[in-house]
């Protein structure tokens, strides 16, 4: 996919703090500082300021930037949520594969018949063959 995509994950909870933290996976990416808790910014396993307390429920949301995905491979990354009491829930992030390409500097090669060397240069982001 595309760069700098924000992807929101979003729950329900009653517990009067909530860490954040990055599981196993290949998508590299970072959490934010900061998470969204009872429409209040609250720093990522600290206390939440107006905390319902007791059986009462809050939704809660963090925004996560994925950057591009430049290889031809999806790829994944847990992000685990822990509760004060420990218990913990993870969702998996999955990021499509990008698409594959293929650049050659020359739009044109010109032989001789003396066999002369011509060269050029090829990017791609998959493996290709010439025949």
């Amino acid at each position: 996919g595309k760069a700098g995509q924000n992807v929101t994950i979003s729950g329900i909870s009653n517990s009067k703090k909530l860490t954040f933290s990055l599981g196993t996976g290949d998508l590299a990416i970072s959490l934010p500082a900061k998470y969204t808790a009872g429409g209040v910014d609250t720093n990522n396993g600290s206390e939440i300021t107006g905390d319902p307390g007791a059986t009462a429920q809050y939704n809660w949301s963090i925004v996560i930037t994925v950057g591009e995905n430049t290889t031809i491979n999806s790829m994944s990354k847990q992000i685990i949520v822990t509760d004060e009491g420990g218990n913990t829930d993870t969702c998996v992030l999955t990021q499509s594969a990008g698409d594959t390409y293929l650049t050659v500097t020359k739009t044109a090669i010109e032989l001789t018949y003396q066999g002369n060397a011509v060269s050029f240069g090829v990017e791609s982001n998959t493996s290709w063959t010439i025949s």
